[in-house]
């Protein structure tokens, strides 16, 4: 064969290749493949040859961040830190200790409150992860596996080094249902890396009934709460990124149903659903239909949902549609909701380990999933940027006085408070 009929026939196949995708790209401008349509050919030819994944398309458990305030007592003293999250380098060593806790945990026992808190007065590591954890996500966070079969939340933990030289894992959940565990643990181990410790002073409110008596016996004390910066905040969602929203969120971005309501709402409609995507930033999608495959269905071979593909699913189309626009902030699980139609998922953001709140009780993201379909959803498109000023806190004890004569067994923590404006500070929330 000479080199006449070797370049012939390579560009024979070269035509063969742009026409099949030029076929390709015309067929996908229909709303039923919304994800890819509006690209160009030369991304189309880029994207079919990159072995890249695309941002989002895969989201796994132990990716996802959660705030943890950890609380370490030795034999002498306690220290701690309240703004952590289980993604940072300060979570690790105290995270294996937990994950080799969970892992080689014994036969469960019921437990009570009482007895979690009269085993913080002794030796060991308390963990506060800010809300109801499911176990089994929490376990996959911390890439151990869970021993026990039932389904556990979890929003504290307690590995206690008791006198008898045996380790016990306390879990405690948001209504004060408390289980122990035995495990494997070594206590000369843990009580020697409790001791090398030294860092903030902190204790329980339990410990200063005069004082603080009457708030949660869970509420920390510190001798100097971790500084925050104050964040400077804007909507992360402009109207030239919408086309790009609209792929992601797997919309036609030129779909001719679309128009804009005079309070500035953008609505894109389709057989499948209705965004509607406002002017401050929050975006919401209620369903119509959903084609198996889509960024909306969920398990469709088998017979139900589990909670965790449930959190699984409502963090992908979260992270998807976010993607790199929070700035400073990560998104965390907030709560799981299992209902006889399926799951409520919520999500807020974490900034510098200090979680987020908005003022009118609304979350970052909220998915609800019905059967195997995500059937609506809201998410603030919100981004957050550290200024260089600290943000003014009151005084804990000042704080303590008022919250207790307003909300008697409250549990006082930093939450940064988003209201609106273009600034963010921390504030004492009482829960």
């Amino acid at each position: 064969m000479n080199k006449k009929k070797i370049t012939i026939d390579r560009l024979q196949n070269l035509a063969i290749v742009l026409l099949s995708l030029s076929a390709a790209f015309l067929f996908l401008q229909t709303p039923l493949f919304g994800d890819l349509a509006g690209k160009t050919l030369p991304e189309l030819i880029g994207d079919a040859f990159s072995t890249e994944e695309t941002d989002g398309s895969q989201v796994e458990l132990s990716d996802f961040v959660s705030p943890v305030r950890i609380v370490f007592t030795g034999a002498y003293a306690r220290c701690g830190v309240d703004a952590l999250t289980t993604l940072d380098d300060g979570f690790s060593r105290a995270g294996t200790f937990l994950s080799e806790a969970i892992g080689s945990a014994g036969a469960m026992l019921p437990s009570t409150e009482e007895t979690f808190l009269s085993a913080l007065r002794g030796s060991g590591i308390y963990f506060d992860f800010t809300t109801d954890l499911p176990l089994d996500i929490l376990s996959d966070a911390l890439n151990t596996t869970v021993p026990v079969s039932q389904d556990l939340f979890v929003r504290r933990a307690f590995i206690s080094s008791g006198e008898d030289g045996a380790v016990r894992l306390y879990l405690l959940d948001q209504a004060g249902e408390c289980r122990s565990f035995s495990t494997a643990l070594s206590a000369s181990e843990l009580s020697a890396y409790l001791d090398s410790l030294n860092g903030t002073g902190v204790d329980f409110a339990f410990s200063f009934p005069e004082s603080y008596g009457m708030l949660s016996p869970f509420t920390l004390i510190m001798d100097e709460p971790t500084p925050r910066h104050t964040l400077r905040v804007s909507s992360a969602l402009s109207e030239a990124d919408l086309p790009d929203l609209l792929r992601l969120a797997e919309f036609n971005p030129h779909t001719e149903n679309r128009y804009t309501e005079s309070t500035g709402t953008i609505v894109v409609r389709e057989s499948y659903g209705t965004l509607r995507l406002s002017s401050d930033g929050t975006v919401t999608y209620r369903a119509g239909s959903t084609d198996a495959g889509s960024l909306y269905t969920i398990s469709p071979d088998k017979d139900g949902v589990s909670l965790t593909e449930a959190v699984a699913a409502a963090q992908k189309l979260s992270f998807t549609l976010l993607q790199d626009r929070c700035g400073a902030a990560s998104l965390y699980l907030s709560s799981v909701t299992p209902s006889a139609e399926g799951y409520s998922v919520t999500l807020d953001y974490v900034v510098n380990g200090t979680p987020l709140r908005f003022s009118d009780g609304s979350h970052a993201a909220s998915v609800t999933i019905e059967g195997h379909s995500i059937t609506a959803f809201t998410i603030h498109f919100r981004s957050y940027e550290l200024t260089d000023t600290y943000s003014l806190l009151l005084p804990m004890q000042l704080s303590a006085a008022i919250a207790q004569n307003r909300y008697e067994g409250c549990e006082l923590s930093v939450f940064y408070v988003d209201r609106g404006t273009d600034t963010v500070s921390v504030d004492w929330i009482a829960n």
